[in-house]
């Protein structure tokens, strides 16, 4: 079975290949979970070498850069696969004849994503305004423009079939990873040590509660400490992919809370937690009907609160920013899900890693290979979307990127022809 999944994810790949046609621009929404490596293959298309820090393209992006005026190369790769909007100047092989290109990346969740190619949506992007290749002269703009027009390409953590705000059909489906995610634990409270696991059951005790005494997820009667639950908004795939996983269910509100932080990840404390709010002007990613629903845009923001500590005197906020009924609490956790690339970056920051069900997934060759014959679970395809049927430069840039991307993986996820198993849905049976 394994051989025949090769050969159709190989059909899938051949049917893009078409004649080319000369386009010189194209744009990118999506994952925020896989930007890393998205970005690592893009540079490395344009002849780059992204582990050694390499860029041989131009490169905007709109994130601040908090290393000066003049980054190293290592904190200008850093920056870049940090942020969400992002645009690289260079040349592919194969695509507009080997002229240069310009490609814009505008990440805003898989879920959002698919919506977005599926609407034709013009996205806001950085300027290609870079004037020289390289990571340390990455240029840094506080503006984005909309000049692209419609967005062509998703990169996508879950099927069209999984968006339920919008029906999404018409779009051509390349599966270019697999992508694990995990939960993580913020650094820093007292009983952590003893919150190491968390259940598919223990999931849906949080979405559906927001807030649980730690016994309830580690058996342990003198846990008596608060857990608190903090994740993405709900046009997120990692979202859909675990609330699929976990059986929840993808469509159903959940219970979060939004981290009011003090100082800097790995040594601040969170001062505040306040019940995720439904004012989408100061939030963006509220769910402007329902309290709690909303989440953080990007796993970026989860990976940077796991590094902030609740062990000393928190403030608890309903939606409306007033005091909650205790109006403190002290000595607590918040526990989040994230994409690997993201769980690496929580853990650098102290935050903990969770195994789920038992099964840990940390990126060692025994995780991955957990992952590949079926042991660890809470995973998705990487999608590459487009809406229709590419032609042209289109169906050749999506070959590329799909050949390239997984030397490019890094920790973001798994070459998806190494599978021994396969599932057909998000949170599917997994099997042969």
């Amino acid at each position: 079975m394994k051989s025949f999944f090769k050969i159709a994810l190989s059909v899938v790949a051949l049917s893009f290949v078409q004649p080319a046609s000369a386009s010189t621009q194209f744009t990118i929404t999506g994952s925020t979970a896989f930007r890393g490596a998205l970005y690592d293959t893009i540079v490395a298309l344009m002849g780059g070498t992204p582990a050694s820090d390499i860029a041989t393209c131009k490169i905007t992006t709109t994130a601040a850069n908090g290393n000066g005026a003049t980054p190293t190369a290592a904190q200008g790769h850093a920056a870049v696969n940090a942020a969400g909007t992002v645009t690289f100047q260079g040349s592919i092989s194969g695509v507009n004849g080997g002229s240069p290109i310009t490609i814009y990346v505008a990440l805003s969740g898989s879920a959002t994503g698919l919506i977005s190619i599926f609407n034709s949506s013009v996205l806001n992007y950085a300027p290609a305004n870079a004037t020289t290749a390289g990571y340390n002269n990455v240029s840094y703009s506080a503006t984005a423009n909309s000049a692209p027009g419609a967005v062509q390409f998703s990169m996508s953590d879950i099927y069209a079939s999984s968006v339920t705000t919008t029906k999404v059909t018409g779009l051509s489906e390349a599966l270019v990873a697999v992508v694990p995610f995990e939960f993580v634990a913020s650094r820093g409270s007292s009983n952590l040590g003893n919150l190491n696991n968390i259940t598919a059951q223990n999931a849906r005790l949080l979405f559906n509660n927001g807030v649980v005494q730690q016994a309830y997820l580690t058996g342990i009667v003198s846990d008596t400490n608060n857990v608190y639950l903090t994740g993405r908004d709900n046009g997120s795939g990692t979202r859909i992919t675990v609330l699929a996983e976990t059986k929840f269910g993808i469509a159903n509100l959940v219970k979060q809370y939004y981290g009011v932080l003090s100082g800097t990840a790995g040594s601040g404390t969170i001062t505040s937690l306040r019940f995720w709010p439904t004012d989408n002007t100061n939030f963006p990613n509220a769910d402007t009907l329902n309290a709690g629903n909303g989440g953080y845009g990007s796993g970026g923001g989860i990976s940077s609160f796991m590094g902030f500590s609740g062990a000393g005197t928190v403030n608890i906020l309903n939606a409306d920013g007033s005091a909650a009924s205790p109006a403190t609490d002290s000595n607590l956790t918040v526990v989040g899900y994230v994409g690997a690339g993201d769980a690496v970056t929580s853990v650098a920051n102290g935050g903990k890693r969770l195994t789920y069900d038992g099964n840990l997934y940390d990126g060692s060759a025994n995780a991955i290979a957990s992952v590949q014959n079926g042991g660890y679970s809470l995973w998705c395809y990487e999608h590459l979307s487009y809406k229709g049927t590419p032609t042209g430069d289109e169906a050749t840039l999506i070959t590329k990127i799909k050949g390239a991307i997984g030397a490019n993986l890094g920790v973001n996820g798994i070459d998806v022809t190494s599978m021994n198993i396969t599932r057909a849905g998000d949170g599917g049976l997994i099997g042969p």
